[in-house]
């Protein structure tokens, strides 16, 4: 017999069906098959003759000129500072003024690591990145962050990959372990994911997360009872009061609570219910 047949090729391995993927598999051949084309950001385009996606293009085409000019004026700036990337030497009222024309996607990374204040922060803190993810997280907390992981932003290219969620998740975790007092409530995986997108580093994002959390003196939307959430929604509503009586008034009529509609803007910071490209500029002037 020939030694060719004694020992035959070994078979192919049976083909997986959908019911045997896994989670993690399942979502890696549903990105596969989508064949989205992702914008700058990495967010997958809407479909092409589709009216957002002819207003995209148009408004993308109407503002080229206007950023660029924006880019400018930034360079500019930026080649005057006494320390390449410190942008907190800037005088408040000249950096508020720049933050609100928006900063151009190319160094917003860098602008927003300093006016945070990440490096001192990271540099200070005796515990590291590396050490928070070492230590456990009670299993209601884990459980929850796993199960919000595949929400998170599904359209993004880099969600939609194992790793990419395996970033998000890692930076929930070290949060969870830096602020207990917090641990993890529903909406920081948007916040998270989107700074994921913007730094493309799962350290950096997780100190930016960590220095905005604190700048921004939100830690009352996410601790029990949510009482900074709830007293804020109450200043939206007096100024609704004020700015827009007739909205405020059938709101009332209707007997509608704001606090369903609007919570989710704060705790989000906005990131799940404006365009990408809004919130990072609301981010702009918040940071």
């Amino acid at each position: 017999m020939s030694p060719l047949l004694r020992h035959p090729p070994p078979r192919p391995p049976p083909a997986v069906t959908d019911e045997e993927l896994s989670e993690e598999d399942g979502l890696e051949r549903a990105a596969m098959a989508t064949g989205d084309e992702f914008d700058s950001l990495g967010f997958a385009n809407a479909l092409e003759g589709e009216s957002l996606a002819e207003t995209a293009k148009a408004y993308a085409q109407w503002f080229q000129a206007k950023a660029t000019r924006r880019l400018h004026r930034l360079e500019v700036r930026r080649a005057k500072l006494p320390k390449p990337g410190d942008w907190s030497t800037i005088p408040k009222a000249q950096l508020k003024t720049l933050l609100r024309k928006g900063v151009p996607p190319e160094h917003r990374q860098e602008v927003w690591w300093s006016i945070l204040g990440c490096e001192s922060q990271r540099l200070r803190s005796p515990v590291t990145y590396a050490q928070y993810l070492q230590e456990p997280l009670e299993f209601s907390t884990s459980e929850t962050i796993e199960r919000d992981l595949p929400r998170t932003f599904p359209n993004h290219k880099k969600f939609r990959a194992a790793a990419g969620r395996g970033e998000l998740r890692n930076v929930l975790h070290a949060f969870a372990r830096r602020c207990p007092s917090v641990q993890y409530c529903q909406g920081l995986n948007f916040i998270a994911g989107l700074l994921l997108v913007v730094f493309q580093n799962e350290e950096r994002a997780f100190w930016a997360l960590v220095c905005a959390h604190s700048a921004l003196g939100v830690e009352g939307y996410y601790t029990e009872g949510m009482t900074l959430l709830r007293a804020d929604v109450q200043v939206l509503e007096s100024f609704m009061k004020l700015k827009c009586p007739k909205v405020a008034r059938e709101l009332q009529r209707l007997n509608v609570d704001l606090l369903s509609i609007c919570s989710e803007w704060y705790i989000t910071w906005f990131a799940k219910s404006l365009p990408v490209v809004t919130v990072l500029r609301v981010w702009d002037t918040l940071f």
